[in-house]
């Protein structure tokens, strides 16, 4: 199996998005939801730096239909992001309008 590197996972893990979801929730002023924004983050890097220690052993085990049935359920993933994200945007342009 080739691997190679993906200029898309830099980004999305530290990217735009994850810097305003970050600002907007952690803005509002409350010292609890700052604690909670901090902790998230901590828990999201903790996985992420073991996903990528433990990646190589993680592969051999899924193996490569796991791996196929994985990028699926990613695709899905971003899928029904997107269209939320499209649903909320036509319904905050109805409410303009």
């Amino acid at each position: 199996m080739d691997m190679a590197i993906s200029p898309l996972a830099v980004p999305i893990l530290v990217g735009p998005g994850t810097i305003a979801t970050a600002l907007s929730y952690a803005g509002r002023g409350d010292p609890a939801r700052v604690v909670l924004t901090i902790a998230a983050f901590a828990a999201l890097c903790l996985v992420t730096y073991l996903l990528f220690i433990f990646g190589k052993p993680l592969v051999k085990y899924l193996g490569r239909s796991g791996i196929r049935a994985l990028n699926r359920l990613m695709g899905l993933v971003l899928a029904v992001v997107g269209v939320q994200l499209l649903l909320k945007g036509i319904g905050v342009v109805a409410s303009l309008g």
